[in-house]
This record gives C-alpha cells, structure tokens and sequence, in this order.
C-alpha cells in the first residue's frame, strides 16, 4: 500500500499485475492513471521495488569501489548518482562529485549520501526529479 502523500505525478506503481502512471493524485485517495481511464483507490497500489535488473534495464552502471557495490547512473560531466544496497537490502541514494583543480591538475571525487531507505521506483523517481533529471523507468 502508498498512501497519497507520498506520490507524485509521474510516478510508476502496480495495480494488480500491470504497471501505471500516476497522473493526477487527490487528497482523499483516489489516483488516477494515465494508460487507464479509471480512478483508483491508493490503498489498492503496490509499489514497485527496486532491482538490479530494473537498474540496468535503465542505463545504470555497475561498479565495484573497494568492499562496496554501486550501482550509478551519469547526470552530468562531474556528477554521478549512485545507489547502494547494504546487508538489508535497504538501499542509499547518494552522490559522486568529480572536480577538477587547475591548479593542481587533477581531479578528485567527493562523495555524499543525499537519503536513506529508498527501496521503491517512485521513490527513486523522487530524488531524480530533484536533480533535474528525466525519471521515467522501464519496468
């Protein structure tokens, strides 16, 4: 179950076997969806959870940094977002930032966690759309 609040336009979730797009989201529950002409109550909808297959299915990268696996997607020439799954499986969406010192001519990266617990394509959804960054996933 998703409650309202937590759902955007645009967002994919699950209504029985199929995968929807959210359209329009009302304050007393009811989505509805854009492939389907239909309100729906949101505590009929599943979210979609997170998977590697779904990762690479979208153009995400895999990489391997010291004990940690990553998978990362480029948004721009000096920044990368990474999601990360620890022994939960609960994942962290953070990300990588090259920059380039003239002085020294070299790069270096820095990395940063931006949000914890992120387990579902909408939620994920969420952090790309505060990027900037076109967020729509093929299931």
């Amino acid at each position: 179950m998703i409650k309202a609040e937590d759902l955007r336009i645009g967002d994919l979730v699950r209504y029985g076997q199929q995968v929807y797009t959210i359209q329009a989201v009302n304050a007393n529950g009811i989505v509805h969806f854009a492939e389907l002409d239909l309100p729906v109550e949101c505590s009929l909808l599943e979210p979609i959870q997170i998977t590697t297959e779904i990762l690479e299915k979208n153009g995400w990268k895999f990489k391997k940094i010291c004990f940690e696996d990553y998978y990362y997607k480029v948004l721009s020439c000096i920044l990368d977002l990474f999601v990360e799954s620890n022994e939960r499986g609960v994942l962290s969406v953070g990300y990588f930032i090259t920059i380039y010192d003239t002085y020294f001519k070299s790069s270096h990266v820095h990395m940063e966690y931006c949000t914890n617990n992120i387990n579902y394509i909408h939620e994920l959804q969420h952090v790309l759309w505060a990027f900037g960054v076109d967020a729509n996933f093929k299931i």
